[in-house]
């Protein structure tokens, strides 16, 4: 299994779930929304994080429903537990998931931090009943260049730290173009109805994406070959509205067993 970056951080870690919700929500629940999911539906959901999504699904089915929650770390999720969730420490590269068992299954940037993301994609493929739809949320990080900055060294600044973050991660094991190949990997994996969508956005400083980014660096903050004056001119710039990004293309894919 890699090592995940971004655990354990304390308040950083409150501003990165809050960042990828601002940034992934609204994505995440129209595509459920359009899969259309039968009454009474089982979701699993996959790195729950910090539980926005959960927390949706489980108002979406209603008390009829039922949504099993399931993350390394379930502080977050802990709260959300009702009649109609379960929430479970689970890891799943190396714990079983039950088979033939759910409606829905969902996972957001999981697979992406994970080397065994092939085994854990078939773990995921076989924890569907026949007819059960599986969603998965990817990054491809490449794409990411500044369109305007306040200088042209700031300019090169923002991508000299955001190369350093991309390579911190592929150390750990990432796979930081994985969404560009969700789709293909549902297919070979034997799904029926694949479709998928890829968005690029514009980040604006001070808005959700590059929060997100601020927050990743300040979280891998001495684990990169970056002085501090770096870091810090970063994070500034990052909280600029002056600053304009072409940011993360936000993979989605989906198909049926």
């Amino acid at each position: 299994m890699g090592n995940y970056l971004f655990g354990n951080t304390g308040e950083l870690l409150e501003s990165h779930f809050g960042a990828l919700s601002d940034l992934l929500d609204a994505g995440t629940f129209a595509r459920i929304e359009q899969l259309g999911l039968p009454e009474s539906a089982r979701c699993l959901e996959i790195g729950g994080g910090g539980g926005s999504v959960t927390s949706w699904l489980a108002d979406l089915v209603g008390p009829r429903g039922d949504i099993t929650a399931t993350d390394l770390d379930v502080d977050r999720l802990a709260p959300l537990e009702r009649d109609n969730v379960t929430v479970l420490r689970h890891d799943v590269v190396r714990d079983v998931l039950p088979e033939n068992a759910y409606d829905l299954v969902h996972a957001r940037l999981v697979l992406i931090h994970l080397p065994e993301r092939d085994a854990v994609l078939r773990k995921l493929v076989r924890a569907l009943r026949p007819g059960g739809r599986l969603l998965l949320d990817e990054f491809d990080c490449r794409p990411l260049h500044v369109l305007t900055a306040p200088t042209p060294e700031d300019a090169e600044l923002i991508m000299r730290v955001k190369d350093a973050l991309l390579t911190l991660l592929e150390q750990a094991g990432a796979d930081v173009t994985y969404g560009a190949r969700i789709e293909k990997a549902l297919r070979d994996n034997g799904l029926r109805d694949v479709a998928a969508v890829r968005e690029v956005d514009e980040w604006q400083g001070g808005e959700a994406g590059c929060a997100l980014l601020a927050g990743n660096v300040l979280q891998t903050r001495g684990r990169m070959p970056l002085p501090d004056p770096d870091v810090d001119r970063f994070v500034e710039l990052m909280g600029d509205p002056a600053v304009v990004l072409s940011g993360y293309a936000v993979c989605s894919a989906w198909g049926t067993r």
